[in-house]
């Protein structure tokens, strides 16, 4: 905060300061009202997080050395499938502005677009 001399306004970061530490203050204030509240938010996440530990010592993690690469394709043109032909690009909701969208990216691909419902009803 500047004032119109250029120089910091100490008033306002006094003001933010303050409100910070009324908001801590409300905190401390709740956490002691609510010992269990707060006992449980404590210990919860530590427990869950041994809980993780446990079990990622108990179970044996296997290593793919031959992983599956596939080849990348570009997007104005859909990769084509072993004896698949794709024609139809679904989408939902059915809005004025998916409805153009997808009319307009589907006709780009040289597909029709259609609504999701519409396929299963």
């Amino acid at each position: 905060m500047v004032d119109s001399g250029g120089s910091r306004n100490s008033k306002g970061w006094r003001r933010v300061g303050r409100h910070y530490l009324l908001l801590l203050w409300k905190n401390l204030i709740l956490a002691k009202r609510m010992p269990v509240r707060t006992f449980l938010e404590i210990t919860l996440p530590v427990f869950f997080g041994f809980l993780l530990l446990g079990i990622r010592h108990i179970v044996k993690s296997e290593t793919f050395s031959n992983s599956t690469v596939f080849p990348s394709f570009p997007i104005d043109k859909l990769p084509t499938f072993d004896l698949v032909p794709i024609s139809m690009l679904a989408y939902a909701p059915k809005t004025d502005f998916t409805e153009e969208v997808m009319n307009r990216t589907a006709s780009s691909l040289g597909l029709y677009g259609k609504w999701i419902e519409e396929i299963f009803i």
